[in-house]
């Protein structure tokens, strides 16, 4: 695995890292994290607009929290795949 230096200390680490081992700086963002955090809002958007398909409100409505969950889903994957990249260098 490939190894970078940390911008604090200048000790060698892992480039998967996501912390210092040294001195416990942040070395890159959880991309993982991210990409769960947008699963999770994809699928509260695909219950909205469920319910609001339910109780008869303008397609406007649910069509806009359909979007939401598509686009919580692309960018979940993203991250997801970003973060599976960089791991695997």
């Amino acid at each position: 695995m490939a190894l970078r230096k940390c911008p604090d200390c200048g000790r060698e680490c892992s480039a998967g890292a996501l912390k210092c081992p040294g001195c416990g700086g942040k070395l890159r963002e959880n991309y993982e994290a991210n990409g769960l955090s947008c699963f999770a809002a994809a699928a509260i958007a695909l219950v909205l607009s469920g319910w609001a398909l339910g109780r008869g409100a303008p397609p406007a409505i649910w069509i806009s929290a359909l979007v939401v969950a598509a686009a919580g889903t692309v960018a979940g994957g993203y991250y997801i795949w970003k973060e599976r990249s960089i791991t695997k260098q």
